[in-house]
């Protein structure tokens, strides 16, 4: 399991690695609680597991990663995957039939929001650096660790006012190829 773990590394960025260890953290105190072993674990245990958490009000989209890690779990150890089971998949089933799929989606952050931000930020390093780093967000769709990773060298700046960011890895580019956003002249001003 260690060797797996070392081999992750990198593999996987750190908040997935984090996330499979909590998940696989709730797993094991269930099984704990039970006197049933974690691993290997039956996959009748799994889906009593799974009747658990959507009984503790946990959205369907959690509950297939606890039941995805606890694959990996297994796999990693060289075990069979008892999430491959019959019981498992009917448990999963039987979920999507009592509770609802739809996750609740935040409202969208629009340009007028940006806006009404931009004009009552007040007037500092900060809330320039807020007006850009929101401005950045918006206009790019990055995620908040591609956001933090921006660095000056990967913005170039066209003599007609707009720009480009150089996104340079992500979750959707394993591979770290990277991609080009564009950048307004209001963002750029703030830059």
């Amino acid at each position: 399991m260690l060797e797996w773990q070392a081999m992750a590394e990198g593999a996987y960025s750190s908040n997935t690695l984090r996330a499979q260890k909590a998940d696989g953290a709730i797993f094991k105190a269930l099984c704990e609680s039970r006197g049933e072993p974690y691993l290997p674990a039956d996959p009748k245990t799994i889906r009593a597991f799974i009747a658990t958490q959507v009984k503790a009000g946990k959205k369907p989209a959690t509950v297939k990663r606890y039941v995805a890690t606890i694959a990996r779990v297994h796999i990693a150890a060289g075990l069979l995957n008892p999430c491959s089971g019959e019981a498992v998949r009917l448990g999963l089933k039987k979920m999507g039939r009592e509770t609802s799929v739809r996750q609740y989606q935040a409202y969208p952050l629009g340009w007028k929001d940006i806006k009404e931000f931009i004009d009552g930020a007040g007037e500092s390093l900060r809330a320039d650096r807020e007006r850009a780093m929101l401005c950045v967000a918006y206009e790019t769709l990055a995620r908040r660790g591609e956001l933090v990773a921006l660095e000056v060298r990967d913005i170039d700046f066209h003599p007609d006012g707009t720009g480009q960011a150089l996104i340079r890895r992500g979750k959707t580019d394993a591979e770290g190829q990277g991609r080009v956003a564009y950048l307004s002249r209001e963002t750029v001003k703030w830059l």
